[in-house]
């Protein structure tokens, strides 16, 4: 079964389906700052066999290539620790937001889609639905989440998205 849609609901729908996705790529962004720190760590480990602490060692203008795998690392890490703050920042918001849906399914499929980074696949196991019907449970959510967006995705006037 398919929804059909009034033009209103779909600009709803499309509006939702933006904001859900920018917390999606939030939690993208940091998983990504997370392994782009792995990465240094592991390189930095290599130089030499060292193993990394969190001691700074201090540069000079041209630096050995410890000292610079260390700054690597100790940059990437300031990256994810900002990228995991705001994840964490926004996946609260988008909790509560999600949470003023009346229909628990719904705020469920939202939340194991786009803030926990489920499939749509795994989200419709986990709620025991078929997978083609969980799109229907998605459409309905997404409609009805319009009305708790926060202001500035959903005023035009705002000028933000």
């Amino acid at each position: 079964m398919s929804i059909d849609m009034t033009e209103l609901e779909y600009y709803h729908y499309t509006k939702s389906r933006e904001w859900l996705r920018h917390v999606a790529d939030i939690k993208k962004r940091e998983a990504f700052a997370k392994q782009m720190y792995e990465f240094y760590v592991a390189n930095a480990e290599n130089v030499r066999g060292i193993v990394y602490s969190h001691e700074r060692v201090s540069a000079s203008p041209k630096l050995h290539p410890l000292e610079d795998a260390i700054v690597r690392v100790e940059d990437a890490q300031k990256e994810w620790s900002a990228n995991f703050s705001a994840f964490i920042d926004e996946s609260t918001k988008a909790v509560e937001v999600i949470s003023n849906l009346d229909d628990v399914t719904e705020q469920r499929a939202l939340i194991y889609h786009y803030v926990e980074g489920l499939t749509w696949k795994e989200t419709a196991e986990r709620l025991h639905y078929e997978p083609s019907s969980i799109q229907d449970v998605h459409k309905r959510a997404a409609i009805h989440l319009y009305e708790y967006l926060p202001l500035e995705w959903t005023d035009p006037a705002s000028g933000a998205k």
